[in-house]
């Protein structure tokens, strides 16, 4: 239960409805599942798990789903990063 405490009062910037991630704890061991549209809920909610005493580790299988308006191609990442697309090849040896 305190798990579940720590995910729904998290930051601004990571916090997430309860529904988005399951919580199992066993053996001192809790495991997060579920998925989130940021990698930035899926670390708040691993931090989240981690303030909680008397934890001995915590397993995030949470996955991150980024919606479909947010995907980027790779030429569009480097785009956005200054870069140019460039073909480089490798040869043996």
């Amino acid at each position: 239960m305190a798990v579940l405490v720590r995910l729904a009062s998290a930051t601004p910037y990571t916090r997430m409805s309860l529904n988005e991630i399951g919580v199992a704890v066993k053996g001192g061991i809790v495991t997060l599942a579920g998925w989130v549209d940021s990698f930035t809920k899926r670390w708040g909610a691993e931090e989240a798990a981690y303030r909680v005493l008397g934890l001995k580790a915590v397993r995030n299988d949470i996955e991150i789903r980024i919606p479909g308006s947010s995907e980027r191609t790779d030429s569009g990442i480097a785009s956005a990063a200054g870069l140019r697309s460039s073909r480089i090849r490798v040869r043996d040896g």
